[in-house]
Parts: C-alpha cells; sequence; structure tokens
C-alpha cells in the first residue's frame, strides 16, 4: 500500500509540474515568457536572457523551430531502442523453442538409450546408469543455462521498456515543456545503453586466437534473419554476459548495424541482402574489416589498438544456419 501511494503521488506531482510549465511557461530569472531555444546552453530563454552576458555570441532559435528539431533528433534515438527491443523479444521466442528442442531431444536419447541396454541385460546395466545420468545432468545444465538467459533477457527487456516509455511520454508534451525536460531525457535515453545481442547456446567462438598478423575468414550467412559476426577479446571470450571487447556487425529486422567495443551502434547503408561475408582482421594495425564476398564490396572497418588474444566470433539468433565456408585461411606476420 505505501508503495502504491509512492507511485501516486509520484504521478500527481509529474502531472502537477507538467501543467505548472505549460501554463506559466516564464523565465525563472526575470519572469519573461520562453519564446527562444539557446542552441549553445540547450535550455529555453526570454528575450532578456538572450541579451544578458551569460548567452553572450550564443545560437538562438524560435520555440517553435527548435522543439520540431529536437523532437526529431531523440525521435531517431528512439527508433533504435525500439529496433532493439523487438531484436530482444525476437529471439526470446528463439530461447523458448530452444527449450523445448532440447527437452524433445533428451526424451528421445533417452529411449534410444533405455532400448539399447534392455538388449544388453545386466552385462551393460552399469553403463546404462552412467550414460543416463550423464543425460539428466546434461539436460539440468543447458535448461538451467537457457533459464538464466532468459532471466537476464527479460531484466534487459523490462529495463528498456521503460526507458522507451517514458521518452515516448516526453516527446507527447507541449513543446515548452519538453524542452525544459530534453537535457534530462537525452541523459535518460544515453544513459541506456544498447543492449548486448542474447546468444543462443551454439558454438559462437571459434577456438582459434590471433594476437599478430593479419587474418581473413569467410562466413555464408545466407538466409538467416538474425546474426552477428566479428571478433572478440581473450579476457571475455567465454563468459556469459557481455563485456567490453567485442566488435562486430548485425542484421537484424532487415536492418545493418555495427557495434564498436564501446556498444556505440551505427548503421550501415547496405541495400542488398548480403549472403556472403569476408571478415579480415589486421591485428598489427589494428583493423578489423567486412566485406561482400559475392560483389567485393566494402560493408564496414573498425579502428583499434588490439592489445590481447581475439577470437572470431559468430552468433545467430535463427533456426537457419550460419557456416564457416571452408576456404584457406591466409595469414601473414611482420
Amino acid at each position: 500500500m505505501a508503495d502504491l501511494l509512492t507511485f501516486e503521488n509520484y504521478v500527481f506531482k509529474s502531472f502537477k509540474v507538467r501543467v505548472q510549465s505549460s501554463l506559466q511557461a516564464l523565465c525563472t530569472l526575470h519572469s519573461e515568457r520562453l519564446t527562444l531555444f539557446c542552441l549553445d546552453h540547450q535550455q529555453p530563454v526570454c528575450l532578456v536572457c538572450r541579451d544578458s552576458e551569460k548567452h553572450t555570441d550564443h545560437r538562438f532559435r524560435p520555440i517553435s523551430e527548435a522543439a520540431p528539431q529536437h523532437k526529431k533528433r531523440l525521435q531517431e534515438t528512439l527508433e533504435l531502442l525500439k529496433k532493439k527491443l523487438r531484436c530482444l523479444e525476437h529471439v526470446k521466442v528463439k530461447f523458448d523453442q530452444t527449450v523445448e528442442h532440447i527437452k524433445v531431444q533428451a526424451r528421445c536419447t533417452e529411449r534410444e538409450i533405455q532400448e539399447q541396454f534392455k538388449k544388453l541385460h545386466q552385462f551393460l546395466e552399469e553403463e546404462e546408469v552412467a550414460r543416463m545420468t550423464a543425460l539428466w545432468d546434461e539436460e539440468e545444465r543447458k535448461c538451467q543455462m537457457m533459464k538464466e538467459n532468459m532471466e537476464a533477457l527479460s531484466k534487459e527487456t523490462a529495463a528498456l521498456s521503460d526507458t522507451v516509455r517514458v521518452t515516448e511520454d516526453k516527446l507527447r508534451a507541449e513543446d515548452v515543456s519538453f524542452l525544459l525536460n530534453y537535457k534530462a531525457a537525452v541523459e535518460r535515453v544515453h544513459q541506456r545503453p544498447l543492449l548486448d545481442d542474447p546468444q543462443l547456446p551454439s558454438g559462437a567462438l571459434i577456438d582459434e586466437g590471433f594476437n599478430s598478423g593479419s587474418h581473413s575468414w569467410d562466413v555464408q550467412v545466407g538466409e538467416s534473419t538474425y546474426w552477428t559476426l566479428g571478433v572478440r577479446a581473450e579476457c571475455v571470450q567465454r563468459k556469459g554476459v557481455m563485456l567490453p571487447g567485442l566488435w562486430r556487425i548485425e542484421f537484424c529486422e532487415g536492418n545493418y548495424f555495427a557495434f564498436s567495443s564501446s556498444d556505440q551502434v551505427s548503421d550501415l547503408p547496405v541495400k542488398k541482402k548480403i549472403q556472403r561475408i569476408r571478415v579480415n582482421l589486421d591485428w598489427n594495425q589494428g583493423k578489423l574489416s567486412f566485406s561482400n564476398l559475392d560483389t567485393n564490396t566494402h560493408i564496414h572497418t573498425f579502428t583499434h589498438t588490439f592489445t590481447e588474444k581475439m577470437f572470431p566470433y559468430i552468433n545467430t539468433g535463427d533456426p537457419l544456419p550460419v557456416k564457416l565456408l571452408p576456404v584457406k585461411l591466409w595469414i601473414s606476420s611482420q
């Protein structure tokens, strides 16, 4: 009950502040109407503020011009969050399907083992017990792993949904009220980093790592609707959570993205669906490049001073296979 009252008070105060902001829309320093927006301080100002020493040589725009422009910028960032949210929801479905597949596979294997050991009778009784125990342990371990992944996914989805909801509420506010809260809204959006890609329990990491020279490998993504390719540092290659040290490009919902180690995201201007990709890691020069193997066109390049052993990283959230092509791996050392 106390939590409910606290929430109601919060809602009431927020509504009260919004109403007061809309009704007054006055400068707190000069009690004049807020008619301009300072581009340097990113805040609404009055005519007296404009002529004050504090805003000397600053750039201004009318409120009516500044509000749509800043709403558009915030909307663009919001769209990236929405795309990521849809990806999370998509992968959660794959998680559910994977759990069911594990259970069905375990039951089928269980029946096969039982039939085999019935034929062998007492001589293989101990072997039967040992194999059955191993099977149950594997099933339990895999299901537990999927359960933990889904719990983490649910928390991340809830947090991202809350950020999207709050940001959408601010976008619906009146222009002046929106601009008064614009800085806080931007900070909230940027404080909520775009989440790392959930991973299905498949062999996403290749065992061979590189700490010098230039290395290249080809991957067939085919018709897969969700995949990630790149490299990952040795210190985080086997951890269950995403940490800094992963550079990758991603395909999701028909769009291509590039994610740096700090999780900065950028759209990739890819017009035609890619079928095969060449990944080239030049460890010494600090470059990670991706190119379309079929058209021999450049896709994206990361630059970074590598200090650790780097491992190829391949992941998919789609039942359609992503394959490492059997091409010759070429290596040059300096």
